[in-house]
Formats: C-alpha cells, structure tokens, sequence
C-alpha cells in the first residue's frame, strides 16, 4: 500500500470548511468535503 502525504493538499482544513459554508454552486461541496 502506497502511504498517502498529508501535504498534497495546498489549502488547510479551515480555509475549505469556509469555503464549504460559502459556495455558491451546490455540486461543487461533495469535491470540497472529499478533499476534508
């Protein structure tokens, strides 16, 4: 099994929580709460 770096992400975990609460198109929250 491959061990998955916790850096591949470049936005923290807040900044997409925020980001979730104020998006404007719907399909977009499934991709912001995966990368969460």
């Amino acid at each position: 099994m491959k061990v998955i770096d916790k850096k591949l992400i470049e936005e923290d975990i807040i900044e997409l929580k925020k980001l979730q609460k104020t998006i404007k198109h719907r399909r977009f929250v499934p991709r912001i709460q995966m990368l969460i």
